[in-house]
């Protein structure tokens, strides 16, 4: 069952609010204490996987709050597949982050 088209704008408000504000958290990983208490080797990856996690883990708290039951295992898919669509924007975001 595909998502309902009110569900897929909130995704999308979610992920485009993740990257209006994805710059001092990137600047934060890139830190030399931040490197090196979290052992990161690349912090940009790890600014993309905890991203990525934030919009999925967010997304799933307000549709649980919204709709008092969680995703079906074919709509989490769905979710996934709008998130993986636009995880090239979100590593731009990154990327394009300046120190």
């Amino acid at each position: 069952m595909p998502l309902d088209p009110f569900i897929t704008a909130l995704l999308d408000h979610t992920i485009d609010e993740q990257i209006k504000h994805i710059s001092p958290f990137v600047k934060n990983c890139r830190n030399d204490t931040a490197k090196e208490v979290f052992h990161l080797r690349n912090p940009d990856d790890f600014a993309l996987g905890m991203t990525l996690g934030s919009i999925l883990e967010s997304f799933r708290v307000a549709h649980r709050a919204s709709y008092g039951k969680d995703f079906e295992a074919d709509e989490v898919l769905e979710v996934i597949g709008v998130v993986v669509s636009r995880s090239a924007q979100i590593r731009d975001a990154i990327t394009g982050t300046t120190n």
